[in-house]
């Protein structure tokens, strides 16, 4: 083959390689064009609203003892008788998980004094700001009650509260003594070992006025020998029931 051939079939070839070149780049170009029209303008938003949400909240650091937020703020468990009844909107995250304010316990512009851990659809511990008070059940004045069976979150039962503690009043049904025996065995009573065994369980979730976004939650445990007895998870504390909160659980 001749040299002039050669080079005319070179040519041919470079030339073909360019115009692939080029329809490769058209095509992906289209491609890019198409992709970003469809899915740009259907998941763009959504995107951009995830990411102004993220860089709205605080990032926390987690310490020996505490997490604390990118201005200082402190955060330590609280009581772990204590559990947030509704979550609002989230304050700060670290590894993963949401440090949500609690429905009815923040002003809006104020570092809130209680927060609640939220990962996986579930709400965690209550952690309360440095300064902010370790609530106790003394602390607490519950005037109501949700009864909740050991193996559901969901309340089968209630202690009512007294029409003074109702916007509504006129209650034909009032639990208040209930939730004065409850509070007066935990807080005044004397402590008495644990039962070795355990028949049946029921959680008693406390409500006050005092802390409208929690609950403090204590234990009705009844033993295989029909011994009746109130455990302050928070505290450690048991204590036997008495005769008449006996009967209205059991």
């Amino acid at each position: 083959m001749s040299k002039s051939k050669k080079n005319a079939n070179l040519k041919k070839r470079q030339q073909e390689d360019k115009n692939f070149k080029i329809s490769l780049s058209i095509t992906c170009a289209i491609l890019l064009v198409f992709v970003l029209g469809f899915f740009g303008t259907k998941y763009l938003p959504d995107l951009i609203k995830e990411w102004k949400y993220k860089a709205s909240l605080v990032d926390f650091t987690r310490q020996e003892s505490y997490i604390v937020d990118e201005n200082g703020n402190k955060f330590y468990a609280t009581n772990r008788s204590l559990e947030a009844i509704n979550t609002d909107l989230a304050y700060g995250l670290l590894d993963g998980a949401e440090y949500r304010f609690i429905s009815f316990m923040h002003e809006e512009g104020k570092i809130p004094e209680y927060i609640v851990r939220y990962e996986n659809g579930q709400k965690g511990e209550v952690l309360r700001l440095e300064n902010a008070k370790n609530i106790t059940l003394s602390d607490f004045l519950p005037v109501s009650a949700d009864i909740c069976p050991s193996n559901s979150s969901y309340p089968n039962d209630y202690f009512i509260a007294h029409d003074k503690y109702l916007q509504n009043g006129k209650n034909n049904k009032n639990d208040e003594e209930y939730i004065n025996m409850v509070f007066d065995s935990l807080t005044k009573g004397e402590e008495v070992s644990p039962p070795l065994t355990q028949k049946s369980s029921v959680w008693l979730k406390l409500k006050s006025q005092k802390y409208p976004g929690l609950y403090y939650c204590v234990v009705f445990v009844l033993d295989e020998n029909e011994i009746a007895y109130l455990y302050d998870v928070g505290s450690g504390k048991y204590v036997l029931a008495p005769d008449k909160l006996t009967v209205r659980l059991s």
